[in-house]
């Protein structure tokens, strides 16, 4: 769980505005511990979104300019490591500019 979170938070800081904010939430829902993790930053535009996060390694255009060190692996594992605990792993974004956010859950008997 420490690998998972670090690696939404890094997301999160990397890709905010600069003295942007973070938001966490959390939540019990059937069962299932949601945390909710959104920055005010780039954003993703919808022909990227349904991409990032996926096995092919993606990252956005403005994310390769903003961090060219990155190889979009990340969210990747992470998004693997929750499924493999049959948990939900979500990424959503209103689009370029409007923030992002990581939606995470798992079964409360997984924690």
């Amino acid at each position: 769980m420490r690998d998972i979170l670090l690696i939404i938070v890094e997301n999160a800081v990397t890709y905010n505005r600069d003295g942007g904010s973070i938001k966490f939430s959390t939540d019990i829902v059937d069962g299932r511990f949601i945390l909710t993790i959104e920055n005010i930053g780039l954003g993703i535009t919808s022909e990227e979104l349904g991409q990032i996060g996926s096995t092919l390694f993606y990252r956005g255009q403005v994310a390769r300019k903003l961090n060219t060190v990155g190889m979009g692996v990340g969210l990747s594992v992470a998004k693997a490591i929750v499924k493999a605990h049959h948990g939900t792993f979500e990424i959503e974004s209103d689009g370029k500019d409007m923030g992002a956010r990581v939606r995470m859950g798992m079964p409360i008997s997984a924690l």
